[in-house]
Order: structure tokens, then C-alpha cells, then sequence
């Protein structure tokens, strides 16, 4: 299979889809020199979600805190929290008193992204974003941040907590499967990054993929007849539910193009 694939609308106009991560190894950056030269071949640029909308909302970091001022020390208890906070030292490098007073997802989030090198400044799909609007093309976001948001909103604290007490009990799994998936995003397999994301994330599937899967589905099939360069997420792309799919029941036409 492919992560970047050929889009075909009924009118006849040629898009394409790619799918990305939100990483900054060299794995994520494999495609990345094929990628930017089919950006420069589109006037429009999506990606997942409004990269600037995320970094210019100065209120944002309000939805990634803890409620009524809670802190995970609160949360947790003081005697797991010392052992957290040894533990995140040790195995990613960080403070945890850095992040005591944000939801766990953000937590796991940016613990996770800690666990393979950052051999470039940005992740892929920020890099991309960038690279799309330096070369004057429109930049649009698949989702919007309040959109993102909303989902966020839908991941109850105690199963956020449940996530990241299991990320933390074994650290050097969770390095394992970090690998494992940016391994498979460098050779192009996209049904066994799809199979591992939708088992990772378990009973929010319907939640965090499959509902994102026909968000973003919906918004590509009203813009077709602008010729654009879609990205998101390489897990949404494969799959019944995945994005490919649900444009193809649509009548639109895809193809993987080699890379």
C-alpha cells in the first residue's frame, strides 16, 4: 500500500490524500522531499485540524488542565505521584511538577512523542503546514480546533487516568510499540498502523477514530471540486471505516501512488 493516494472527484478533478504523523523522527520524514513536491502542484493545502488556530488560541491551554484547579497530585495520591515522577525521570527525561496540573492525555501525549528522538524541529504535520503556507498555498484545517476540542471533551478523566497509569507501568513496552509504529509508517503499511491505533485507543474508537474518520470524509467530498492536497493522521486512511473507504461508498475514485 501507499501513504499518499490518488483522488478523483466526480467532476474529474485531481486531489490527493496523505497520511502523516505527528512525530519528529527521521521515520515520519521519510516521504517527505515526494510530499512537498505534490503540495507545490495544488493551490490548497488541508491538514488535520487548524495547525495555526491551535498555536494562536491563547485560551486553548485552558482545555488541557485539570478541573477546579486539581492537580494529578489530587488526582492520584501523593505516594503514586512520587513514584510517577520517578519514573517519567528516568525513562523520558522530564519533570513531571512540569505538567502536575494537566489532564492526563496531555500528559501521555507528550510523554510519548519524548520516547523517539527529535531529529527534526517540527512534527511532520506542522512542517508540512508551514511548508505548504511559505509557498502561498491556502491552508485549511479537515477539522476545526473547537471541533478537536469537543472530542477531547468526550474522554472521561478516569479513563484518561487508567491510560496513562498503564503508559507509565511499562515504559520500555510503550518505546517498543512507538517504534513499532514509525517503523510501519516508513515502510507504508497502513492497515497494520490502523489495526495497532484502533487497538491502542480500545472502547474510543468510535470516539477518537471512526467519527473523526467521517468528519473528515465530509469535508473532503464538499471541497472536491478544488484541487487540494489533504492530510491527517496515516490511521485514519486504511480500514471499513477509514477515510479511503468511506470516500470510495461516495463515488470518488483512489488509487495508491507509489513513493
Amino acid at each position: 500500500m501507499s501513504l499518499l493516494w490518488e483522488l478523483t472527484g466526480k467532476s474529474g478533478s485531481i486531489s490527493y490524500l496523505y497520511g502523516t504523523m505527528h512525530l519528529q523522527n527521521d521515520s515520519a520524514y521519510t516521504f517527505v522531499d515526494q510530499i512537498k513536491e505534490v503540495i507545490l502542484t495544488k493551490l490548497r493545502f488541508y491538514g488535520e485540524t487548524d495547525i495555526d488556530g491551535l498555536r494562536n488560541n491563547a485560551e486553548l491551554s485552558q482545555h488541557y488542565l485539570l478541573p477546579n484547579n486539581l492537580t494529578l497530585i489530587d488526582a492520584v495520591g501523593i505516594k503514586k505521584y512520587a513514584k510517577w515522577k520517578i519514573r517519567v525521570a528516568k525513562h523520558f527525561g522530564v519533570n513531571l511538577d512540569d505538567f502536575k496540573r494537566f489532564i492526563p492525555f496531555y500528559i501521555y501525549n507528550n510523554l510519548q512523542v519524548s520516547l523517539l528522538p527529535k531529529s527534526n524541529k517540527l512534527p511532520l504535520d506542522g512542517y508540512l503546514w508551514d511548508f505548504a503556507k511559505a509557498n502561498n498555498r491556502e491552508v485549511v484545517g479537515l477539522e476545526t480546533v473547537d471541533q478537536q476540542m469537543e472530542t477531547l471533551s468526550g474522554i472521561s478523566l478516569s479513563y484518561q487516568y487508567q491510560q496513562l497509569a498503564a503508559f507509565l507501568k511499562m515504559p520500555n513496552q510503550s518505546k517498543k510499540r512507538v517504534e513499532y509504529l514509525s517503523k510501519h509508517y516508513e515502510e507504508q503499511h497502513i492497515h497494520k498502523l490502523y489495526a495497532a491505533s484502533k487497538k491502542d485507543i480500545g472502547g474510543l474508537r468510535s470516539l477518537l477514530l471512526y467519527s473523526r474518520n467521517r468528519r473528515m470524509a465530509d469535508t473532503i467530498l464538499k471541497t472536491l471540486d478544488i484541487p487540494s492536497v489533504y492530510t491527517f493522521g496515516a490511521a485514519h486512511l486504511s480500514g471499513e471505516k477509514g477515510i479511503i473507504h468511506l470516500l470510495k461508498s461516495q463515488g470518488a475514485q483512489l488509487k495508491p501512488v507509489s513513493m
